[in-house]
């Protein structure tokens, strides 16, 4: 019987991103396990200065065979002339036979999702 998911909020310093600014998170979720990625508020990127220097944004996550992966941040929130890179690389291991996610390979549920920001 599963324990259950552990739960991860992600949080950082100051109200947002700035151009030069860099997130850079690796997981590895092992075989059975649950987790969840969470943030505790939207994500600002505020506007670029003139090198126009992005934020990036860098997950890279590997799955094990019965493993799941939860990534449900709250919205991206760009402001006007913002400049931002993300990069998401998921690594999911089939089960072994190379059966579908019901026969026990691993499994992600991804959002990915952007609210307008401020243009004033």
């Amino acid at each position: 019987a599963s324990a259950g998911a552990a739960w991860c909020a992600l949080g950082s310093f100051g109200g947002g991103l700035l151009g030069g600014d860099t997130v850079d998170l690796s997981v590895n979720v092992r075989p059975g396990a649950s987790l969840a990625l969470v943030t505790q508020a939207s994500t600002k990127v505020y506007k670029a200065k003139r090198d126009r220097k992005p934020a990036v944004h860098r997950l890279r996550a590997n799955v094990a065979a019965g493993g799941l992966l939860v990534v449900a941040p709250d919205p991206l929130v760009p402001f006007a002339n913002a400049s931002y890179d993300q990069h998401l690389r998921f690594g999911l291991e089939v089960a072994a036979g190379g059966g579908a996610c019901w026969d026990g390979a691993a499994s992600a549920v991804v959002v990915d999702w952007l609210g307008a920001g401020r243009v004033a």
